[in-house]
């Protein structure tokens, strides 16, 4: 599993890939390869992430839509988040 790691700045820092990336390139990731922590404490801030990206105006519509349906999906299959 991906791990993306948020810093105080808001920063988003991939490790595999070693550089930083947007929230937007986080949205577009498969939802169960990934998990965000916070730097320093390794806090799971995963949910907090996404939820953020939602709202996010650097974020597509698109792929607004696409975790939205992915979320109501896994919800419905009785994966809790």
């Amino acid at each position: 599993m991906k791990i993306v790691m948020k810093y105080k700045n808001r920063k988003l820092y991939d490790t595999e890939m070693s550089r930083y990336i947007s929230v937007a390139e986080l949205a577009k990731l498969p939802l169960d390869s990934f998990k965000v922590e916070k730097h320093l404490t390794g806090e799971d801030v995963t949910t907090d992430t996404l939820l953020g990206a939602l709202t996010s105006e650097n974020v597509g519509s698109e792929i607004k839509v696409q975790v939205m349906k992915h979320c109501i999906s896994e919800l419905q299959n009785g994966v809790e988040f």
